[in-house]
């Protein structure tokens, strides 16, 4: 079926901050100086924060394939046990900073 390899989602105007964000709480054992997004808000509202914040730390979740389907590399993309099949939604593996957490925050969906 093919895919257009050019196509971006487009965020809209954000500002720059000097935030250091995480996409979810568990993460700040990883990055302790993070602060988690707020997901009582909407993707795009947290996608901008996170397009605009100095740092961006994301794990494999929706919010990292928004942010990849926008152009957008986050500093780091933490792929914990939980995550499975990262390299389907994403043609762009070598683009990113990525670790590997061996540490269970989440069932295994396997």
């Amino acid at each position: 079926m093919g895919y257009d390899n050019s196509f971006r989602i487009n965020l809209g105007s954000y500002e720059r901050t000097d935030e250091i964000l995480i996409s979810d709480a568990f993460m700040q054992e990883e990055v302790p100086q993070g602060t988690p997004i707020d997901h009582s808000q909407d993707v795009l509202t947290n996608a901008r924060r996170m397009a605009g914040a100095h740092e961006s730390h994301v794990s494999q979740s929706g919010l990292f394939h928004v942010l990849d389907w926008a152009g957008v590399t986050p500093t780091c993309v933490y792929v914990y046990p939980h995550s499975v099949n990262m390299d389907k939604f994403t043609n762009r593996m070598s683009e990113h900073n990525i670790k590997h957490i061996n540490r269970v925050v989440r069932p295994l969906n396997r």
